[in-house]
């Protein structure tokens, strides 16, 4: 099973590709960010993130806890 952690790791080196090639700025610091320049869910999708496949709960009615801690950690290392 893949982890929060390799997700990010693909996720992060494909948003640093487009970073070089001029399709995201430098500037991005969050996943959100990344809306301003593409659909940053294309990112989630091309590395496998499992969308809304959680056990949905109370607190994660929408079973999107993976998402979320991806969209997180990418964040996190695009803010470094």
């Amino acid at each position: 099973m893949t982890t929060i952690n390799e997700y990010a790791d693909k996720i992060v080196s494909a948003i640093r590709s487009d970073m070089d090639e001029g399709v995201v700025p430098f500037t991005v610091r969050t996943f959100g960010d990344l809306h301003a320049s593409v659909d940053a869910n294309d990112y989630t999708d091309q590395a496998g993130v499992p969308w809304g496949t959680d056990i949905a709960t109370e607190s994660d009615p929408d079973g999107m806890a993976i998402v979320n801690a991806v969209e997180t950690e990418v964040s996190r290392r695009l803010a470094a």
